[in-house]
């Protein structure tokens, strides 16, 4: 899924994409990258605020670097 959003930000041309919502009848899921060989993934209820979740998911991703 993150790939594929990489391939399309790339044709046109806007870099990297940081992270990728989807948003589904039953909840959200959310994945981010968290260094070059791990992908964070965050599965939601439906009426959760995201503001906290990003936060969290990236001070967690930074974990996950440092671990790698």
């Amino acid at each position: 899924m993150l790939g594929a959003a990489e391939t399309a930000v790339g044709e046109l041309k806007n870099g990297i994409p940081y992270r990728i919502i989807v948003e589904f009848r039953d909840g959200k899921m959310i994945a981010a990258g968290a260094g070059p060989k791990a992908l964070l993934v965050v599965m939601t209820p439906p009426e959760v605020s995201l503001g906290l979740i990003l936060v969290e998911m990236e001070k967690a991703a930074e974990k996950v670097k440092e671990l790698l």
